[in-house]
């Protein structure tokens, strides 16, 4: 079974704090990080279970 691709991997923050997805070369423009988490679901067909969440620091 293929590694759960990273958050991180699947967009890159613009200065503007935008998010622009990354997933399969989806270019989209997302408002925040939650809003590609939304994306992901309804575009692709991707659950918040399927990507990983290791990368995010806690507080």
């Amino acid at each position: 079974m293929p590694e759960k691709p990273s958050i991180f991997d699947c967009g890159v923050q613009l200065p503007s704090g935008r998010v622009r997805c990354r997933y399969r070369g989806c270019r989209r423009l997302c408002a925040s990080w939650l809003g590609l988490i939304i994306h992901m679901r309804k575009c692709h067909g991707v659950s918040a279970d399927e990507v990983s969440w290791s990368d995010i620091k806690e507080g």
